[in-house]
Formats: structure tokens, sequence, C-alpha cells
């Protein structure tokens, strides 16, 4: 089955040889899922520094945006426009977490569904706890590959200055996966959002935005509207939102 040995391994990761019961796996999820919904106002920078905390974001989270961004990676990188122009799949991945996106490319790779297409992969977080994370994660779960080239950014994402710095990757995907709603909370709109996008979309590289977040209401509504915000200002070709 899909992803089944990458939910034994991250098991194995968060818990050892000494897994809880399901009911203390079912409590440590929903604590964590509740401060994506009804406890986002209150939700501190470094949530992920509480090892509560942690380990329901990896047991839940983690494989639920791995799964969806392994569905909409496998549709866009099926793309003619992909396929026939690049060798080389960049992916800036803001608020990269323990980086589940990189995980999914991995995924694919293992089923050889392309097998001239190398990945570059950047992801970027603010929280050191994160990176940490993502760090062990891939040493453990990814094998060594000269197809595989990644590396991990500490940047304060508040501040729009950063952006230009990324724009010398060029890359061809932009992830933005639980990170919307956080700006949000610390005051970064939604419009500001898009306006930090746009240094992003060079002349000649057509820019794949893959925004995900939480199906509540407001999130909703933010989406809709950043949605519009980048197609009407951004040169995104392609520009793919899941709650």
């Amino acid at each position: 089955m899909l992803f089944e040995s990458l939910h034994h391994e991250l098991l194995t990761f968060v818990f050892g040889n000494r897994c809880p019961s399901e009911e203390k796996i079912q409590e440590m999820i929903l604590r964590c899922s509740d401060l994506f919904t009804f406890l986002a106002e209150k939700r501190s920078l470094h949530y992920l520094s509480h090892p509560q905390t942690l380990q329901g974001y990896l047991l839940y989270f983690v494989p639920i945006t791995l799964h969806k961004l392994y569905k909409v990676l496998l549709e866009i990188t099926r793309h003619p426009l992909f396929l026939s122009n690049y060798e080389e799949l960049r992916i800036l991945d803001l608020g990269c977490g323990p980086a589940p996106a990189l995980l999914a490319f991995v995924e694919l790779e293992k089923q050889n569904l392309f097998p001239r297409l190398a990945l570059h992969y950047t992801g970027v977080d603010f929280d050191y706890t994160s990176l940490q994370v993502a760090e062990k994660l891939v040493q453990k779960l990814i094998p060594l590959s000269p197809r595989i080239r990644y590396q991990f950014l500490r940047r304060d994402l508040r501040t729009g200055k950063v952006f230009q710095e990324f724009r010398k990757l060029a890359p061809q995907f932009v992830i933005l996966s639980n990170l919307v709603g956080e700006l949000e909370t610390q005051g970064i709109t939604a419009t500001e959002v898009a306006q930090r996008l746009k240094p992003l979309a060079t002349n000649d590289t057509h820019l794949a935005t893959i925004i995900i977040e939480p199906a509540t209401r407001k999130t909703s509504q933010t989406l809709h509207k950043l949605r519009d915000l980048l197609l009407e200002h951004n040169r995104l070709s392609l520009c793919t939102m899941y709650r």
C-alpha cells in the first residue's frame, strides 16, 4: 500500500520501539488539530517545541500534508510544460516544517515515474525545532541519491525582504503548507502574502504555487482571496489550493 512503509517509519521515529496506546495517539492528534482550528489565534510561534504537540504533528499533519502534496506533484509534474522543458525540478517550500513536501517527491521517485528528473529542494522555516526534525527525518527516510539535493534555511518569513533572496533560486514550485494562516495570526494579510510572492515569478520560469490550509471557514475565505490576488497580479501559470 502506498505510504505504508513511510507511516511505519514515522511511528518508529516518533516513539521508537515503545508505541503508546491508540487512545494516547488520538489525544496527541486531537490536541495538535485544535491548535490549527479552534485555538489558532492563541497558538504560539514555536508550538512544535512542545514534545506532545510535535508528536501529534508528525503523526497526523505530516502524513496528511504528504498525501495532498503527493497528488498535486503527481498531477502537475505530468504536465507537458514541465516534462518537456525541465530536467531539474526546483521546489521552494516556505514554512516547510518537518518537510513532508520532500518526502512526497521521494515517494514519486521510488515509483520511477520521473527517471530523468532531478530535484533541488529548499525548505524554509523560522522554527528551529522544525528544521532540526526535518534534517533528522530526511537523513533517516531518504536514501542518498545524486538526483536529490536539498537544503534547509532558517528565515523569518514575516520579513518581506527575505523573498528577494529566494528569487535567485528560480523555483518552479512554491509550496505554502499551513503557512498562510500562521502569517495571518502574525498580522500578515493575504494581500501582503501575494505581494511577497511576486518577485519569485521570473521571466523565464513557469511558477506553480501550491497552498494548503485546514478547512475552516476563515481559512477558506483567505484562500479564495489569495488565489484571486495571485492569478491577477503575479506571473503564475498554475495556482493550486487545498483545504
